[in-house]
């Protein structure tokens, strides 16, 4: 009953459910009527509108504020960036005037001419106009200082040493932790030519106040960090000073970025401190032919650009939660108005069929349900009266219709019974038919070979093969007779080869003038384990089937063959021979061919066959574990083929 009424239009539904609560309410006068309870009431459904309603216009609020963040990030980093160049573009132009300046000095007569006491003075004048602690230091090629003037240098480095004679262009280190007098600094070192040979090396000593000059004019926030590094990522000067130390590297990561960047770059890290950063990488300009290039790191707090989004994303949140509270708030008083009608209802679904209707509510939709449940109500009375005649009817038919069924399907039974039995009887007597014409051709051939003793003995044991597959079909009957047991033998070694030399004449006998046989039967095959006497009864039913399939004549060839891959589906795997048995019939069409192994299915005239014979030769096959298959088409003969498991 409920799965029919759930069937029902919705409408029709609402009907028959409120239908079931006025029925209720009749046969217990006494009882209240009880709504079953729903898994969302009015008053949820419009809180879930009004839900519905606002979201999507919150949710479009929190996406303009994130494109808007997005924009004013990329102009934050877009900023960064430009500070970056620029403290980059101040350092390339430090270096620049302090390599111009070095380059000026090489420029002296008393140096070229290796005058170092007249140099002295120069050099220490050059040393005074120094906003920072300096030294100076003339190298020969051989690796010695033949003059310092200044503080104290650091050790030579001999590979800029050896860069500076080859190259005869200037150079800037990278971070040196002893520079000058012990303390880190960087080196500039220019070429002295003299004929047009590098003469010596003069080198500029100086500590990292030089740069800390530099990056302190600069005016980024408080809590952005600044840092000059070489090109190996050695840390020459960070403010504000923390653990990063002067010499320290940075990340492998923020390392390879500088590597791969050829200007600037922006890529994620984080403080000692656990804060994390966006690192904006710029490379210091002016430094192509001075060595390798300096790179000016800043880092940017990621709290510093997510300050923005967080605070629109709280307003934006609180401007929701306050609208959606309002919709709530509205919807409930909605919900009062519209829920007073239905408890009318409900209350009039708990009153007595002869209920008088309710007075108007002042809801068009609930007074026309009302209406609707008292003209039903009243109707029900007749209805049930008329049921209960039907009911009587009905069941006078049923108990008829009940009868008559039965009788008919005992009828059908029999006559499927019957119908059984006449398509057994027929196998039965084509066995036999068989088996007979075994015996007369094997008699036929006793007369025609009487002299030869072998051909005698040949043919006794096919007649008593013969006798045996006559007592086979006998006990097959007396098996369906009792429902048990099918009559087949025990599967031995047999070699098909010497099987199909032996039936050569009974087949031929069975065949006829008009049918030539023909048998291809190597002789290094291994044999089969099938039952022999089964398998001889198979081969003359395919040797019959493939005859009535040839009216004209043609020809019938037999072949064994070891069985190559792919195997046919449903065959395990393992070593097989194929006995064929090929005509040159008139073939079969595809939908006769997809029921040839049915049993009782035929396609010769009735009365000429029970359609048992491929049906029994596809059992025998299974019964032996192979398989059998059939190749047919209209006008091209058919190829029976038998899967057998090899003995060996």
């Amino acid at each position: 009953m409920d799965d029919h009424r759930h069937r029902l239009p919705p409408a029709r539904r609402r009907v028959t459910y409120l239908q079931s609560v006025l029925r209720h309410a009749a046969t217990q006068p006494g009882a209240s009527a009880v709504v079953p309870r729903r898994a969302l009431g009015l008053r949820g459904r419009l809180n879930l509108l009004a839900a519905l309603s606002v979201l999507p216009l919150l949710v479009l609020t929190l996406v303009g504020d994130y494109l808007e963040y997005r924009i004013a990030r990329d102009a934050a980093e877009s900023h960064a960036l430009g500070e970056a160049r620029g403290i980059a573009a101040d350092v390339g132009r430090m270096l620049q005037s302090e390599i111009a300046a070095l380059q000026t000095l090489a420029l002296s007569a008393d140096l070229h001419e290796g005058r170092f006491d007249a140099f002295r003075p120069k050099a220490l004048g050059f040393l005074t106009l120094r906003r920072t602690a300096a030294a100076l230091r003339v190298i020969d090629p051989d690796g010695r200082a033949v003059f310092v003037a200044g503080g104290e240098p650091g050790r030579l480095n001999p590979n800029n040493m050896r860069l500076v004679f080859a190259r005869t262009a200037p150079l800037v280190s990278g971070y040196r932790p002893d520079a000058l007098d012990g303390r880190p600094g960087f080196c500039i070192q220019v070429p002295v030519l003299r004929d047009g040979r590098v003469a010596w090396d003069l080198e500029l000593a100086l500590d990292m106040t030089a740069l800390a000059g530099v990056l302190a004019t600069e005016r980024e926030p408080d809590d952005w960090g600044r840092a000059i590094a070489d090109t190996d990522g050695r840390v020459l000067l960070h403010i504000p000073a923390t653990s990063l130390q002067p010499g320290s590297l940075l990340s492998a990561r923020t390392i390879a970025t500088m590597h791969a960047a050829n200007a600037s770059a922006i890529i994620p890290g984080h403080r000692a401190d656990g804060t994390d950063l966006r690192l904006i990488l710029a490379t210091v300009p002016g430094l192509d032919g001075a060595g390798s290039p300096w790179h000016v790191v800043l880092g940017v707090p990621e709290r510093a650009l997510l300050a923005p989004l967080w605070r629109v994303t709280t307003i934006s949140l609180l401007a929701g939660g306050v609208v959606m509270l309002g919709a709530f708030l509205l919807a409930g008083w909605v919900a009062r108005g519209i829920l007073q009608p239905i408890l009318r209802l409900q209350a009039l679904a708990a009153v007595p069929d002869a209920a008088q209707p309710l007075p108007p509510s002042g809801l068009p939709e609930a007074d026309a349900v009302a209406a609707a449940l008292h003209d039903a109500a009243s109707a029900r009375r007749e209805a049930v009266a008329r049921l209960q005649d039907l009911a009587a009817t009905l069941e006078h038919r049923v108990t008829e219709e009940v009868a008559a069924r039965e009788a008919a399907q005992a009828q059908a039974a029999q006559g499927e019974r019957m119908q059984a039995l006449g398509q057994l009887a027929g196998g039965i007597a084509h066995d036999f038919n068989n088996v007979l014409q075994t015996v007369s051709t094997a008699a036929h051939l006793l007369h025609k070979h009487s002299a030869d003793p072998e051909a005698v003995e040949r043919v006794a044991r096919l007649l008593g093969n013969a006798g045996q597959h006559g007592t086979a079909i006998t006990g097959r009957l007396l098996s369906f007779a009792r429902r048990g047991g099918n009559g087949t033998g025990t599967p031995a070694p047999t070699p098909l080869a010497h099987v199909l030399a032996e039936l050569r004449d009974l087949l031929a006998a069975t065949l006829g003038t008009r049918v030539r046989l023909t048998l291809a039967l190597p002789d290094d095959l291994p044999p089969v384990l099938v039952d022999r006497g089964q398998l001889e009864t198979v081969l003359i039913n395919l040797a019959v089937n493939a005859r009535d399939a040839m009216p004209l004549g043609g020809e019938l060839r037999l072949a064994v063959a070891p069985a190559v891959a792919p195997l046919p589906e449903g065959l395990a795997t393992g070593h097989y021979l194929v006995l064929s048995v090929a005509d040159t019939g008139i073939g079969m069409t595809p939908d006769q061919l997809a029921r040839a192994t049915e049993p009782f299915f035929t396609t010769k005239p009735a009365g000429r066959g029970t359609g048992l014979g491929l049906a029994l030769a596809r059992s025998f096959a299974e019964q032996s574990g192979g398989v059998l298959t059939i190749e047919s088409a209209p006008g091209a003969g058919t190829t029976v083929r038998l899967w057998l498991r090899a003995a060996s």
